[in-house]
């Protein structure tokens, strides 16, 4: 069946056998549009003036060498899709087969041929070539879409990246909004402690004090020279004497926790800022050791393990140094409760060329998991019998973070305890906060 539009072009040198292949062709392609070529040079004029779907090119022509033609064609962008089928005539010689297909040819008949091969030939080649075409059309589709869709996409990127930095500073609004709400909040249930903790020992005294003051009545009688004291008023008596020690010890009790919730608001409220200065970290920790040594029990060991090269860090020395004074007391205390001599280990380092990293491990008994996710809520203490605030580690935190830093703690009941403070090393002065996020 007639293939239509199919242009084929045939060169060769012979007069009579052009004539017999295009005969041929045209009969086997009725609707097809068959040219013709005498010479090299006439093929190659030809194929400019239009494209051929097919060139049949003998070998062995005159002015320009079939398999030159071929290398000229397959060689330029324009014609090298073109399907080149080859014939030759004359002694079969080995070799010339592989020559013309390295050359660029497609397919190779040799001369005579019958005219159902050679119109089969011809079909099979068409068949591939409008497969070909087909594909190629499709990539240059595909190509085009993706270049119109790549086009779009840079019309709309700046408009997308003006949609970016507005959800960022909205989402930089809202979180810094969120941040400050959680300060109020935070604000607001320290002040809420505060009043709690100042008013349980405020209560107690006062309920002395008017339990005094009933005391010092009687007292106050019994002193008038003129009052004869019965039995009942010198037992009276004899009760207040017994009960006015623990009556003011008490009350002291009570002067000396206020005291101490005062003390350490009065320090947490100093402003970091003030005196801030470049720091080292050897000076700073040693420094601090040599304030706590000789307070430590004879049972406590302290090893560090601090490298002189370390980075400075940019802070408050008075209220770092009370941070690691805290720590310290903290580590010293645990392993007092232990009852056996233990170990505080110091350990500072430089990680990642950009943060100080502080580690205080004692070997004492270790903090339960309950006990450990609430050590750092402010008034939280196990040892509120023998004075503690539960204010230490929540100030201590917070002296940390005003410094843009961190203190964690990790412990495994019966396997001691590690305290680690990360503050960023000090490359410019930065602006210390007073109150931790």
């Amino acid at each position: 069946m007639a293939e239509q539009q199919d242009r084929i072009l045939v060169a060769d040198d012979d007069a009579g056998v052009l004539t017999l292949i295009a005969t041929i062709l045209r009969l086997a392609f009725p609707a097809g549009q068959v040219r013709t070529a005498i010479s090299g040079q006439d093929c190659l004029d030809a194929i400019a003036r239009e494209l051929p779907d097919i060139l049949i090119l003998d070998v062995n022509l005159p002015d320009i060498h079939g398999s030159e033609i071929c290398r000229r064609l397959k060689a330029d962008d324009v014609t090298r899709h073109i399907p080149i089928l080859m014939v030759t005539g004359g002694d079969y010689k080995p070799g010339r087969k592989a020559v013309a297909l390295e050359s660029g040819a497609d397919a190779y008949l040799y001369k005579p041929f019958e005219s159902s091969e050679l119109g089969a030939q011809v079909k099979v080649m068409l068949r591939i070539k409008r497969t070909e075409d087909s594909l190629r059309g499709q990539k240059a589709v595909l190509e085009e879409a993706v270049r119109l869709q790549t086009e779009e996409l840079e019309q709309h990127r700046g408009a997308l990246q003006d949609k970016v930095r507005v959800l960022e500073e909205l989402l930089s609004a809202r979180t810094k909004a969120l941040i400050e709400r959680d300060h109020a909040a935070s604000d607001r249930l320290l002040t809420m402690g505060i009043a709690h903790e100042i008013n349980n020992p405020s209560t107690f005294i006062a309920s002395n004090l008017q339990t005094f003051e009933q005391f010092w009545a009687h007292i106050n009688k019994a002193l008038d020279p003129g009052v004869v004291l019965d039995d009942a008023e010198q037992q009276r008596l004899a009760f207040i004497r017994a009960e006015m020690p623990s009556l003011i010890e008490g009350m002291r009790k009570g002067v000396e926790r206020i005291a101490a919730i005062i003390w350490h608001m009065k320090h947490y409220a100093d402003d970091i800022l003030s005196n801030a200065r470049f720091l080292p970290i050897p000076a700073l920790i040693h420094a601090t050791l040599d304030f706590v040594r000789g307070q430590l029990p004879p049972r406590v060991t302290v090893t560090t393990e601090i490298s002189d090269t370390l980075p400075e860090i940019y802070g408050s020395e008075k209220m770092l140094g009370q941070v690691l004074l805290n720590l310290l007391a903290n580590a010293a205390t645990a392993i007092g409760d232990s009852g056996k001599p233990g170990t505080i280990h110091i350990r500072a380092r430089c990680e990642a060329g950009v943060w100080i990293v502080i580690e205080v491990t004692d070997n004492g008994p270790g903090i339960a998991a309950d006990v450990l996710a609430k050590l750092f809520n402010p008034f939280f203490t196990t040892r509120r019998a023998k004075g503690g605030t539960g204010l230490g580690l929540f100030f201590s935190q917070g002296i940390v973070k005003g410094h843009h830093g961190s203190l964690a703690a990790a412990s495994v009941l019966g396997g001691g305890a590690t305290f680690t403070i990360r503050l960023p090393v000090a490359e410019t002065k930065p602006a210390l906060k007073r109150t931790p996020e």
